[in-house]
């Protein structure tokens, strides 16, 4: 299979995996969420590898899915898919009613599935999973979110509620989170706070809105975990995946602003940023819709 050329930040590893291979280490692991170019980056590598440090490399590829029961009908669309791709034939991609693996459904049948779901008593729930919409854009989960909503509180603009599914929208080391993460909100420890923050070249302040939470997941042994943390709610009502680089700069010009007397580019000031709870909020967006890439970084039961 043909592989797009390494981006920048790709090569910068694959120089750093190469000074790592040329010394006496006997093992890497590469790791990393879904979507963010391991089999890129890996194919680069065998390829200078190979071509020139002239070394023997011997490749395998896992085709053997774990995450799905043997005779899914999902598992046996995706072999499919994938065996399309492997072959050149691009216009193999069907998908047809198999229950009850897959089921056409309308949207509005979606969200009510959803509903069910959520709404559906603790006792109940456990050993029959939970559902989330999946779609092809943020800008489509948004909408499907406020759909839900809309259905839960009457009124989908209100602020966030308690026993809100909330799903990570970015690693967070500080608050033992991964991306794609679904997690709970067990209570609304304050109400939303907002900063106005000036930047120089721009003409309107940047709004920065945070809030106070406790939230529940369960850890890897199925215990319920609680944790308290600000989180920020900049991409709650966002049609984009990720903050924009306004308001990314903005963190950073709040943090400095809070930290007067750190010098930038210093182990002091990187050591502050990391553990402040402001800079490093929980970016999250509402959890019951979420796009395709990131249904696959996230754990469901």
């Amino acid at each position: 299979m043909n592989h797009p050329a390494p981006t920048v930040h790709q090569q910068r590893a694959i120089d750093a995996i190469m000074d790592f291979v040329r010394g006496d280490n006997d093992c890497f692991i590469l790791r990393g969420s879904a979507g963010t170019g391991k089999t890129t980056l890996i194919a680069h590598l065998l390829l200078l590898l190979r071509e020139h440090y002239h070394l023997h490399c011997t490749s395998f590829e896992l085709t053997e899915v774990q995450r799905q029961a043997r005779g899914s009908a999902i598992l046996e669309q995706a072999k499919a898919i994938r065996n399309a791709i492997a072959e050149q034939k691009f216009n193999a991609f069907d998908i047809s009613g198999q229950p009850p693996g897959i089921i056409g459904v309308t949207a509005a049948e979606g969200i009510r599935q959803v509903l069910t779901s959520y709404q559906r008593p603790a006792h109940q729930s456990r050993g029959q999973g939970s559902s989330v919409m999946v779609t092809y854009s943020n800008a489509r989960a948004l909408d499907h979110n406020r759909a839900v909503r809309e259905q839960l509180w009457g009124n989908y603009q209100l602020p966030v509620q308690q026993g809100e599914q909330l799903l990570v929208n970015k690693n967070a080391p500080l608050h033992g989170l991964s991306n794609g993460d679904l997690v709970k909100v067990n209570r609304v420890l304050a109400a939303t706070e907002s900063r106005r923050i000036i930047l120089r070249g721009v003409s309107e302040p940047v709004l920065l809105s945070f809030a106070r939470m406790e939230l529940v997941y369960r850890g890897f042994d199925g215990q319920k975990m609680y944790i308290e943390c600000l989180m920020l709610e900049n991409l709650l009502a966002s049609r984009e995946r990720s903050p924009t680089a306004l308001e990314l700069r903005a963190l950073l010009v709040d943090f400095r602003q809070r930290h007067r007397g750190l010098k930038p580019k210093t182990a002091e000031f990187q050591l502050a940023l990391r553990e402040d709870p402001w800079f490093n909020a929980l970016r999250v967006k509402y959890g019951y819709a979420m796009t395709c890439h990131k249904a696959r970084e996230a754990v469901r039961e």
